[in-house]
């Protein structure tokens, strides 16, 4: 089967979205060719055409996106997100599938002039696909039609390996710096734990970095913010950590939360406990109390953080989170329901 992409997030832009993709990509069976925009480090690839900048839903994308198709033979277009092209999707000739991750449904369908052509492109696509439960069940509501929940897959590595750490204790953040992550909540969290004494190390950028930066400073926290690393960097650098934190909140009257987290999964599967909020999808990749803890509250994220001291109980958690993302997360069984997916909307 041939699967024609079509996404704004794709590397090298950085993302949790550009990652699912991206694995998603690399390990379906069908042939899948990606049409995404021009980005100047975009290195050539026979498997991706670059010929638009973003793409809006606009005449000359749905024109642009047929062209490619038919070039490629594509039996089916995939939507990487909801919006915007795949608001497009009803005008084409080709069935379609849309992938769904988080409040991007939910902002969408706040706006009075997208409500109605989001509700009409998921009810003409062949499949709508979710990260998460939560997500499925806000699409489902929303559109009237079955969402299936599609997963994530998250890689282990080998063994964790114990690197050299200052003393103290050392608790790391991947992530956009947004005020979504929750991240001044930690940084306050950390500032009143009592007798703490360790840094905090983000990685990632956004316009919250220097708020961040400055609050962290008053709060007398030592911040370390580390941008632009690859995977590989990303993994050491959670490597370095004793305990992953990003206490995640829903925003905005509910239209900005949290899809699911693939980010709470890897560092789960290096080994780290995980204090998660309560945003969305999020609590999906915890086991409270056995892999980590689940914080909606200032007061929440300090006592998980006064229980992670306990050394012996923070390394049992971290072993508990690997084994859950081994068992419960592994990419065969997210493939198998893509895969599906895909066939079943090729031949309605």
């Amino acid at each position: 089967m041939r699967v024609l992409l079509v996404t704004n997030d794709w590397p090298p832009d950085v993302g949790g979205i550009q990652t699912y993709l991206t694995g998603l990509v690399a390990r379906t069976s069908h042939d899948v060719r990606v049409l995404a925009p021009r980005h100047p480090d975009a290195e050539p690839s026979s498997d991706e055409v670059r010929r638009t900048g973003f793409m809006w839903p606009t005449r000359r994308i749905a024109e642009r996106i047929e062209a490619e198709a038919s070039d490629f033979g594509a039996d089916v277009v995939w939507f990487g997100a909801p919006t915007p092209p795949a608001l497009l999707g009803p005008r084409l000739d080709l069935p379609y599938v849309v992938l769904c991750h988080g409040a991007e449904v939910s902002t969408a369908a706040a706006i009075p002039l997208v409500r109605g052509r989001l509700r009409r492109s998921l009810a003409g696509a062949g499949e709508v696909l979710a990260v998460s439960e939560h997500t499925a069940g806000l699409v489902a509501r929303f559109s009237g039609r079955v969402v299936h929940r599609l997963g994530v897959g998250v890689t282990l590595s080998g063994a964790p390996v114990p690197s050299e750490r200052p003393p103290g204790m050392t608790v790391v953040s991947v992530g956009r710096l947004v005020r979504r992550k929750g991240l001044d909540r930690l940084i306050d969290a950390l500032a009143r734990v009592p007798g703490w004494h360790g840094r905090l190390v983000l990685v990632g950028d956004g316009p919250d970095r220097d708020r961040l930066g400055r609050r962290a400073n008053r709060r007398g926290v030592a911040l370390e913010v580390r941008t632009g690393l690859d995977d590989a960097a990303v993994r050491s650098a959670l490597r370095e950590g004793d305990v992953f934190a990003q206490p995640c909140r829903t925003r905005l009257g509910g239209l900005d939360w949290e899809g699911l987290g693939i980010v709470f999964l890897e560092a789960a599967a290096e080994g780290l406990p995980v204090i998660a909020g309560r945003s969305g999808g999020a609590p999906e990749t915890i086991k409270p109390g056995v892999t980590g803890f689940l914080a909606g509250s200032r007061r929440e994220v300090i006592a998980a953080i006064e229980a992670l001291g306990d050394s012996d109980r923070a390394t049992a958690m971290g072993g508990a989170g690997r084994e859950m993302v081994e068992a419960e997360w592994g990419w065969e069984a997210v493939i198998e329901r893509f895969d599906a997916a895909i066939d079943r909307a090729a031949q309605a």
